[in-house]
C-alpha cells in the first residue's frame, strides 16, 4: 500500500517524530525556569544566597551520595518492572504494577 507523504492511511497528517522529540527535551527546561521564576518573585535572591552560605555541606553529602549511588545501582542492575508491559503491549496478562492482579482471561 502506498501512502501519501506525511499522511496516515486514514488521511490524517502524521505528527513528525522529530518535533515531538524536541518538545520533550525543551518542556522540562521551560517548567524548571518557570518554577525558579516563581520562587525568586517571592524570595529575594540575596536571601537565598545568604541561606546557602550557612549550609553544612559535608553532612548533606554524607547522606545523599550513598543514597544516590544505591538508587543508581538499583536502577541499573534490576530489570524495569514495566519492560514486560512495553515489550508485550498487546498481551492481556502483562501488568506493570506489582499490586495489580494479572488477568488470566
Amino acid at each position: 500500500m502506498v501512502r501519501a507523504r506525511g499522511r496516515e492511511p486514514n488521511g490524517h497528517r502524521r505528527l513528525h517524530h522529530r518535533h515531538l522529540h524536541g518538545a520533550k527535551r525543551v518542556i522540562p527546561w521551560v517548567v524548571t525556569i518557570a518554577i525558579f521564576a516563581l520562587i525568586f518573585r517571592r524570595v529575594p535572591v540575596a536571601k537565598v544566597v545568604e541561606a546557602l552560605e550557612n549550609v553544612h555541606l559535608l553532612p548533606y553529602l554524607a547522606i545523599m551520595l550513598p543514597y544516590s549511588v544505591a538508587y543508581l545501582l538499583i536502577d541499573t542492575v534490576l530489570p524495569d518492572p514495566c519492560a514486560q508491559l512495553v515489550q508485550h503491549r498487546r498481551s492481556r496478562t502483562a501488568t506493570c504494577s506489582p499490586f495489580e492482579r494479572r488477568r488470566t482471561s
